[in-house]
């Protein structure tokens, strides 16, 4: 079956979701497509890598934040921001400009990790073949829910 890598990225993560849904015959196909995607997964994953250099920035960067940061009891205060953890800052724009000067020092691993994430994402539009182990619906806990069965709808055979 052709697949894009995102496709393959999303049917492992449902996989992966549903993987303490009992049954034998279920928990075998789970397992044998969990196996065949990850290959798979294990080359997305080394593509999505950041640079040491980039490690770096992303180091600096957290240092910057956590100096910057609202301290109760000498602890930097965090706050959830767009489904992201983040830290409280003191004095906003003193922070946006040290964090402007180092993007510029950290420039060409800033510029690398943008373009490798560019083409990360075409990457995950391109088609591969990809042999699954479908399963007949009979195989399928009753206690699935809606959503685990849409995440895992590319191995449900329909027609036993």
């Amino acid at each position: 079956m052709k697949m894009t890598n995102q496709k393959i990225v999303d049917l492992y993560q449902g996989l992966m979701s549903i993987s303490s849904l009992t049954g034998v015959k279920f928990a075998y196909a789970v397992a044998r497509n969990v196996d065949i995607l990850k290959r798979e997964i294990d080359s997305l994953r080394k593509a999505n890598v950041p640079s040491e250099d980039y490690m770096k920035f992303e180091e600096a960067r957290a240092k910057l934040a956590e100096s910057h940061a609202v301290k109760v009891d000498g602890t930097p205060q965090k706050k959830f921001e767009d489904g992201m953890e983040r830290f409280v800052i003191r004095d906003q724009a003193k922070f946006e400009k040290e964090f402007e000067e180092l993007r510029v020092t950290h420039k060409s691993a800033v510029v690398a990790r943008k373009k490798q994430l560019k083409e990360f994402d075409e990457l995950l539009e391109n088609e591969v073949e990809v042999d699954l182990f479908t399963i007949p619906f009979s195989y399928i806990p009753e206690s699935i829910s809606a959503k685990q069965m849409v995440d895992i709808l590319l191995i449900v055979k329909e027609k036993e």
